[in-house]
């Protein structure tokens, strides 16, 4: 079924400490299984259906990998979709022929490749509604943890997709373009459904997604990268250290981003994209499904942020190598990011207000305490200002002075990021 292993990973300290005190019950039993693999892959299914979980990795032909489907269920699922993720575990169980069996978990050959069945929607083990995806995702991560550190698996990655990607058939070859990087954000592209209104409306958000990114890059964010859970991949190490994926119904994947960007790189690819779903979907609370459902029963405009945003943006993230040079006066160093954002924005009342808001002078005396180096002080820095305070900083300068534009044809986007691009100078 696969051929053997040449490499074992090597788990570290992190590996085997998490994986004794923080991993989920799942991961602790796997003994007896006997396959040996060169990926692992893993795929969260609610309200799906086995012929679109086949179709995620119908291109990668020759991939030697283990999938590792979670077909889970909150707690709170409607009957409807409750009765169709339960009729596809069902089906997934009942094809090719079953290698091993224990609790909740079955491995099966299915057209040559090897599918790790995780039953999480059976009454006794729905998931709880607030930690919904992202402990789906948890669990088929720490089994391929486990995995990885028995001997089973031999690259050192963690991969992570969606019911309803379509992955292309390099996509593990990308893997190994990823030089000393954590993690890996692949590129992808929402492909149309439903009527015209629907797939035109499913390109403004993705417009909206890369317009975002493209406005981090502008800014010299280290936070520029896209979150959609989907496209990631993670070194298994690094999954340890920052225990694993977040224990939320949505977010998890920029939760989990926004932590392992702390320990090196986000590394984007650039092969071919996974083809991801327009479809309608209130799975989660916020994301790509509920956004667009949004805005199909609006006024058929996505909301963009404005792009005077960036700037304010990049003032602040140009000035930290000005904090650590006035460190001894916090006050002084803060004043001057102040008026060069007063001198920006033309609002010295804000420019202030927005530095007290973040509590930036408090920031610059706790790092300038903890760092002997001007590097240590950056690095201090930015895991503080990291993508969420990022976030929070846009959404300030949006609801005080740039509101965000609303856009509902390429035109307007096209003239959103022509101004981002001619705004990485301030």
């Amino acid at each position: 079924m696969a051929e053997a292993v040449t490499q074992a990973y090597r788990p570290g300290k992190a590996a085997v400490k998490y994986l004794r005190d923080y991993a989920e019950a799942e991961s602790r039993g796997i003994e007896g299984i006997e396959g040996r693999w060169r990926s692992v892959l893993v795929i969260p299914a609610f309200a799906e259906d086995y012929e679109g979980l086949k179709h995620v990795t119908a291109a990668l032909t020759n991939a030697d990998c283990l999938q590792i489907w979670v077909i889970n269920a909150p707690m709170s699922a409607e009957a409807d979709a409750l009765a169709a993720t339960r009729a596809c575990l069902r089906q997934a169980q009942s094809q090719g022929r079953t290698l091993w069996r224990h609790g909740n978990m079955q491995l099966q050959e299915i057209g040559g490749s090897a599918v790790l069945l995780v039953d999480r929607c059976a009454p006794d083990v729905l998931i709880p509604k607030e930690l919904g995806v992202g402990l789906a995702r948890k669990i088929g991560g720490d089994i391929a943890l486990a995995l990885l550190a028995g001997g089973n698996l031999q690259a050192s990655w963690i991969h992570f997709t969606d019911a309803d990607a379509e992955l292309p058939a390099d996509y593990f070859d990308q893997a190994s373009l990823a030089g000393d990087g954590v993690a890996l954000v692949y590129p992808f592209r929402h492909r149309g459904e439903g009527d015209a209104r629907q797939q035109r409306l499913m390109q403004l958000y993705d417009s909206k997604l890369r317009c975002y990114v493209a406005g981090l890059q502008a800014s010299g964010s280290p936070y520029a990268f896209h979150t959609v859970g989907s496209t990631l991949a993670c070194r298994a190490d690094a999954y340890a250290m920052v225990r694993g994926m977040p224990l939320r119904a949505a977010a998890e994947d920029f939760y989990l981003l926004n932590k392992l960007a702390k320990l090196g790189s986000v590394v984007q690819l650039k092969g071919e994209a996974i083809v991801l779903s327009g479809r309608l979907s209130s799975r989660v609370p916020f994301g790509t499904g509920p956004a667009l459902q949004k805005a199909l029963e609006g006024d058929g405009a996505v909301a963009f942020y404005h792009p005077a945003t960036y700037p304010c943006l990049r003032i602040l993230l140009q000035s930290v190598a000005t904090l650590w040079r006035l460190r001894e006066q916090p006050e002084a160093a803060v004043a001057k990011l102040a008026s060069e954002l007063s001198g920006y924005t033309g609002r010295e009342d804000l420019a202030n207000r927005a530095l007290d808001v973040f509590a930036i002078a408090g920031a610059v005396r706790r790092f300038a305490a903890q760092s002997s180096t001007e590097q240590a002080f950056c690095r201090h820095f930015h895991c503080w200002f990291d993508g969420f305070q990022t976030l929070k900083w846009i959404h300030w300068w949006r609801d005080n002075l740039y509101p965000s534009i609303y856009c509902d044809h390429e035109e307007q986007i096209r003239a959103l990021m022509n101004d981002i691009e001619d705004k990485d100078e301030v």
